[in-house]
C-alpha cells in the first residue's frame, strides 16, 4: 500500500536500496523500515507537504528531531548529530 501511494505522488524506488524512495522532482528522500520512515529534504515545507500527503492516506504519527529510530537514539544539537 505504501509503495503504491509513494508511486502515485511521484516517488521512485532507489536502484541501490528498495527501502529508499526518491521524489522525481522535489529534493526529498525517504527511507522505510517496517513502520518507521525517515524523511530527508532541504526545506521543512517539502517535509510538511509530504507528511500531509501521507496523512491523507494513512494514520501517521510524527516524532521530533530528537527521536528513537530503529532502536537508535538520535539527538540534534548545535549543528551536530549524536547517535547513541
Amino acid at each position: 500500500m505504501l509503495t503504491k501511494k509513494l508511486t502515485d505522488i511521484s516517488f521512485r524506488t532507489s536502484p541501490y536500496d528498495p527501502c529508499v524512495y526518491v521524489h522525481i522532482t522535489d529534493i526529498i528522500i525517504i527511507s522505510v523500515h517496517v513502520d518507521d520512515i525517515r524523511i530527508y529534504a532541504l526545506h521543512n515545507n517539502v517535509i510538511d507537504l509530504f507528511k500531509a500527503q501521507l496523512a491523507a492516506a494513512f494514520v501517521i504519527t510524527s516524532e521530533d528531531l530528537d527521536a528513537l529510530y530503529l532502536g537508535i537514539h538520535i539527538k540534534h544539537a548545535h549543528g551536530t548529530i549524536k547517535i547513541y
